[in-house]
């Protein structure tokens, strides 16, 4: 891979709060067996996820507490 699409894997990771090294080594392997090779290459990578998860609406719903609990104040 090349330094500028390492650095911007990086900097996704750290943006996105992801710091750890299994998680980095997972995403860099994952690009790399993808052919993933320049920052063009990863661009367009990201581009293609990100549309695949808009249209899919994953969108975390906010939590609800089960039907049938109530909320009780201490």
């Amino acid at each position: 891979m090349s330094y500028e699409c390492l650095k911007a894997i990086l900097d996704d990771c750290r943006n996105d709060n992801h710091l750890s090294w299994s998680y980095i080594s997972r995403v860099l392997s994952e690009k790399y067996h993808a052919g993933v090779r320049t920052k063009e290459d990863y661009d367009e990578a990201r581009a293609q996820f990100r549309a695949m998860h808009s249209q899919k609406g994953d969108r975390k719903k906010p939590a609800e507490a089960p039907r049938g609990f109530e909320r009780i104040d201490f």
